[in-house]
């Protein structure tokens, strides 16, 4: 077979040669379908992206994002994201279209890690981060490495060693910087006196007496806006001050002057970057550069900190580097999550189930003859704990219910983390054996001898890396007298007992087997591999022929079947990336968003992604239809023009369905997209969308109302209307028949 592809573009800039639906037509199965892609992509002299086994159905849906762009980043974001899982609808994108901002769920940090992946694909944004109140991330800030602090209200810091100065009170301290909000928020810090941005958006310093401020903002001064890097730059000789701000680091503008009580020493004295060990005023945003000199400005460098003294790959929390001048920086930050952070879940090929913790969320089986074992019996728990020593006990296979007295036997993890079994032989007096040495990785078994043949009764426990072969954990726990286990009527649980409500599990779960005697046959199983999808709610396992049953709580988040990479969130956990004048959408403008995830409808009105104010609700969001209703809408707010597209009381997706949300805004034209079918567009005209003050891009929150329990797999934001209908698109391209 031969297969014609475009091959250039004429004066008009239209498509020339055979067009792109005969590609698609000629294109029959999977090694053609990829042929076709990596022949566009060589004629457009584009790198090659791998784009795996992509099915027959879903070449279809790769309209010009093969055949138009010339942003490589776009092509593997969207690609990586949308394209290979045959999510994203056909559009037409213009070549000056560019991705602002791209992150998927196995690259957003959710665990305070140090290096951001998907830094790669964020050209202008920042990383989404955890939505906590704290964390140093290294990052890349447009082409410049930067070290981002996120830390509203604890210390995080870089904190250097004492430098010897000669001549302490006359010295020059610059620092290039984007601070993120319009609150205090100190720069560097000794306990002389310190250089911040005051709340009033001026430069200031701090001489341990007085605080000197800026006549004028920043902003009037080099007309610099919020998430733009500027230069600050202090000067001081004995009593005299002179503070000064620049754009670029190479003119400056004086901002202030001023004779200070006494003379400010930094002799002896350490610098702190970013905040103080009381966290008093910390730094928020991006951190470029800070530089000591020991005298005025033609005088040596002293200290000078930049990121790159930190090597990617062995940032520490407590990370130290050496400067050139030989001073000693060191990484102060918090190890642990916070409480607004949510959870990521890696999938490495093995579906599995993820249990958050909370009421009603576990699997079972019901009761039957073959998992009412009276006899020997053989507990296998293929899971991994969060925390290996839980606050509080967790069940991880159970046939236990206290209401009627039907407990039959438990596989427990305590909260010391030795495994526990418990049974009954009357489904009233618990009996327990606890292993003596902690389950600290792999897999667990626990195993109950009902008659050891010593007039006793032996209980064992094992782990295994593979599941295959298995150690002994500790050493055998017997007990005198035979013994043997009551028949209740009880269901088979995995992650807690008594129908969901005790010794709640939190982590995931591959599978459990319930076997009836030692290495005896498989009477229950409940395995994540045999779910249909991540929407799953039941299925009947391909071992036992059981049902097994998915539950999900009514609130925060749920049972996760995860079939990829998912950060999960639950109501008032979420990710956030800082300010960017890109998320605007100004006069002309347009911008689309694209966001995979799946959620369960709890409340009314959750919010998706939001980039609107608190107060005001200027700015835009994508959320849930209320009262209920299944339905995807984005509220746009320029101040003065409000407009709900796609809020038509309408159901537009299923709960619980994965699904690829878009929504494009431009004024007189504005689209709503769930799954690649219209759901809504808009001709309202609107200025520009701008939620100013210290408002930050959010998933699964936006800076108030109600929070979305979500599992999020992607998020990709352009500045550009990525649709057939972009007047921008039309005059660039004509439009193809895909």
């Amino acid at each position: 077979m031969t297969t014609n592809y475009p091959t250039s573009l004429d004066a008009d800039r239209n498509w020339t040669g055979t067009d792109y639906q005969d590609t698609i037509d000629h294109a029959g199965g999977h090694n053609d379908d990829r042929d076709a892609i990596v022949a566009i992509e060589t004629q457009l002299g584009l790198p090659a992206v791998d784009v795996g086994e992509t099915d027959a159905g879903s070449l279809s849906k790769l309209p010009a994002l093969s055949h138009g762009l010339t942003d490589s980043q776009i092509i593997a974001a969207l690609r990586s994201a949308l394209i290979d899982r045959g999510d994203l609808r056909p559009s037409v994108v213009d070549e000056d279209t560019r991705v602002v901002g791209a992150w998927l769920a196995s690259e957003v940090d959710s665990e305070q890690d140090d290096v951001l992946p998907n830094q790669a694909k964020t050209p202008t944004l920042g990383p989404l981060m955890p939505g906590s109140t704290h964390g140093l991330y290294f990052g890349t800030k447009g082409s410049e490495d930067a070290l981002l602090m996120d830390q509203r209200s604890v210390a995080c810091r870089v904190k250097s060693t004492v430098p010897t100065l000669a001549t302490s009170t006359q010295w020059v301290v610059v620092a290039k910087v984007d601070n993120d909000d319009n609150d205090h928020r100190r720069i560097w810090t000794t306990t002389a006196g310190y250089g911040y941005a005051h709340s009033s958006k001026k430069i200031a310093f701090y001489d341990g007496t007085t605080a000197h401020l800026a006549s004028s903002t920043t902003e009037t001064l080099i007309g610099v806006t919020r998430g733009t890097p500027y230069w600050a730059r202090w000067k001081a000789n004995g009593t005299a001050l002179t503070v000064d701000v620049s754009a670029d680091g190479a003119t400056w503008t004086n901002a202030i002057t001023a004779t200070m009580s006494a003379g400010v020493s930094l002799g002896g004295l350490t610098i702190d970057i970013g905040s103080s060990s009381t966290s008093t005023f910390p730094f928020y945003g991006w951190y470029y550069s800070l530089t000591v000199r020991d005298g005025d400005e033609s005088a040596p460098v002293a200290m000078r900190w930049t990121p790159d003294l930190h090597p990617a790959g062995s940032r520490a929390d407590t990370d130290t580097a050496t400067d050139p001048m030989g001073n000693t920086w060191t990484i102060t930050r918090p190890s642990t999550a916070d409480s607004n952070d949510p959870t990521r879940v890696s999938y490495s090929g093995t579906e599995k189930l993820y249990l958050p913790g909370t009421s009603g969320n576990y699997a079972s089986v019901p009761d039957s003859a073959a998992n009412s074992i009276t006899g020997d019996l053989d507990l296998r728990f293929f899971g991994t704990p969060d925390d290996y020593t839980p606050s509080s006990k967790a069940a991880l296979i159970a046939k236990w219910v206290g209401t009627g007295n039907q407990r039959s036997f438990m596989l427990q993890l305590d909260t010391t983390g030795l495994p526990k079994l418990l049974w009954t032989e009357d489904g009233v007096t618990v009996k327990a054996r606890t292993c003596d040495a902690a389950w600290t990785s792999g897999y667990i078994r626990g195993v109950l001898d009902v008659d050891n043949g010593s007039s006793g009764h032996t209980a064992r426990f094992y782990t295994s890396a593979d599941g295959l072969s298995w150690t002994q954990l500790g050493s055998d726990q017997s007990g005198s007298g035979t013994t043997s286990i009551f028949d209740s009527t009880a269901d088979v649980e995995v992650g807690t007992y008594e129908a969901g409500t005790a010794y709640l599990f939190v982590g995931e779960i591959e599978k459990a087997e319930v076997r009836d005697g030692i290495d005896g046959p498989i009477a229950s199983r409940i395995s994540a591999a045999d779910a249909a999808d991540g929407s799953a709610t039941s299925w009947t396992d391909s071992v036992t022929g059981e049902t097994v049953t998915v539950h999900r709580g009514s609130s925060g988040q749920v049972t996760a079947i995860v079939t990829e990479d998912v950060v999960l969130t639950n109501g008032s956990t979420y990710l956030e990336c800082l300010y960017d004048p890109a998320l605007t959408v100004g006069s002309g403008e347009s911008l689309t968003a694209i966001l995979v995830e799946r959620h369960w409808n709890q409340v009314d009105y959750a919010r998706f992604v939001g980039f609107s104010d608190s107060s005001t609700s200027d700015g835009w969001r994508i959320e849930s239809q209320g009262a209920g209703v299944e339905g995807l809408y984005m509220r746009i707010d320029d101040g003065t023009t409000i407009d709900w597209i796609g809020d038509s009381g309408s159901a537009t997706y299923t709960a619980g369905a994965r699904a690829v949300q878009e929504i494009t805004a431009f004024s007189g034209d504005s689209e709503a997209w769930v799954d690649a079918t219209t759901t809504d567009s808009s001709s309202t005209s609107f200025g520009t969308l701008d939620p100013g003050s210290d408002v930050d891009l959010r998933v699964s929150s936006d800076q108030a109302g109600t929070a979305a329990a979500m599992e999020f797999m992607a998020l990709v934001i352009l500045k550009s209307a990525a649709r057939t209908t972009d007047p921008e698109a039309k005059a660039a391209y004509n439009e193809l028949k895909v």
